[in-house]
C-alpha cells in the first residue's frame, strides 16, 4: 500500500511537471504572437501615416512576415525611407 501510494504521488509530480512545462510554453508561445502582431501593426501604421494607402501586396508581405528581426528591419526603414518602393518586404 505504501508503495501504491508513493507511485501515485511520484505520477502526480511527473503530470504536474508536464503540465507545467505545456503551460509554459503555451505561454511563451502567445508571447511571441502578439510582439508579431505588434510589429507587423506598427510597420503598417508608419508606412500609412506617411505613405497613405499602401498597395495590398506590400501590406500583405508585412502581415504575414513571421520573422520578428525582419520586421524590426521594416519599421526602422518604414521611418527613414523617401516611398514605400524603396521598403524591402
Amino acid at each position: 500500500v505504501l508503495e501504491e501510494i508513493k507511485d501515485k504521488k511520484y505520477g502526480e509530480y511527473i503530470m504536474g511537471t508536464l503540465v507545467e512545462e505545456w503551460v509554459e510554453k503555451g505561454v511563451q508561445k502567445g508571447i511571441q504572437k502578439g510582439a508579431l502582431d505588434k510589429s507587423r501593426v506598427d510597420v503598417v501604421e508608419v508606412l500609412e501615416i506617411r505613405f497613405g494607402e499602401l498597395p495590398f501586396n506590400i501590406k500583405e508581405k508585412i502581415m504575414t512576415c513571421n520573422d520578428l528581426g525582419k520586421l524590426e528591419k521594416l519599421h526602422r526603414q518604414s521611418i527613414t525611407i523617401d516611398s514605400v518602393e524603396e521598403l524591402n518586404v
